[in-house]
């Protein structure tokens, strides 16, 4: 399992659900440090929550830059980030990417966002097909990814 970086991704993950923050850091740590760049959204995880970490949002957003033109699922978690600091362009292209790439969580907030007028204008028609992906029976990136 040391050489396989994915393995120790879902054993970190199978750490962390068992609430032992700190070994899955290290084996998240060493996904990241053989090239596996899911691991940096994982990472991320842990410094916004303060899990095994003291909590710091920069370091994780550092993360999330890192990876966020090869990971959906770093997209999708910065793409908040940025809707918080109303660059909501930025944040739009993120969702997109997340959503195209069957991040269900990003369909889901794209099928929102187009829905209401709280940062843009309402588009029902973007909004009905992020819904319908979003409801669509097709594997999560989550799940191929992460194995959950």
């Amino acid at each position: 399992a040391y050489k396989n970086s994915f393995a120790q991704i879902r054993l970190g993950l199978t750490a962390q659900y068992r609430g032992n923050f700190e070994e899955a850091f290290q084996r998240y740590n060493l996904a990241k440090q053989k090239g596996n760049f899911y691991a940096n959204s994982l990472l991320a995880n842990l410094y916004i929550n303060g899990f095994g970490v003291a909590k710091n949002e920069k370091t994780a957003i550092n993360l999330l830059e890192d990876t966020k033109s090869v990971d959906p699922i770093a997209a999708y978690k910065l793409a908040n980030f940025y809707l918080i600091d109303n660059k909501v362009k930025n944040a739009i292209e993120l969702l997109t990417y997340a959503g195209e790439n069957e991040v269900k969580d990003a369909q889901y907030q794209l099928h929102l966002l187009y829905s209401n007028e709280q940062y843009i204008p309402v588009d029902l028609e973007k909004s009905e097909y992020w819904d319908l992906k979003h409801k669509e029976d097709t594997q999560s990136f989550t799940n191929k990814i992460y194995g959950i």
